[in-house]
């Protein structure tokens, strides 16, 4: 197993918004530097961690992927779980209005 399934306590991080996110734009930000990753939601620091593996250049994605609760294993595939849903479903749509990248200028 890689050290990310060894401890994973590294890759946790849980804040709850005191709002509804989906009934309203937020802004979501992430700076990421050789010696920390913090995540913001509408300027504010929400999360901080140490940057121990995120050395490379990476790729942004935005999704409304499944994840546990609403998906688990069933046999040998991952498949969602119904029971899981909330009264409204599962999540179906997701409203992106911008989406701005900055690269950090290298130090001299």
């Amino acid at each position: 197993m890689g050290q990310a399934e060894d401890r994973p306590a590294l890759c946790k991080s849980a804040w709850t918004a005191p709002w509804d996110p989906r009934k309203d734009f937020h802004v979501y930000g992430c700076d990421v530097t050789p010696e920390s990753i913090v995540w913001y939601i509408d300027g504010k620091e929400v999360a901080r961690k140490p940057n121990q593996y995120w050395h490379l250049p990476m790729n942004l994605t935005l999704s409304l992927g499944l994840r546990a609760p609403h998906i688990g294993w069933v046999g040998q595939e991952m498949k969602p779980q119904p029971n899981a849903a909330t009264p409204e479903g599962f999540p179906t749509s997701m409203e992106v209005d911008y989406v701005r990248v900055w690269e950090r200028k290298a130090r001299r």
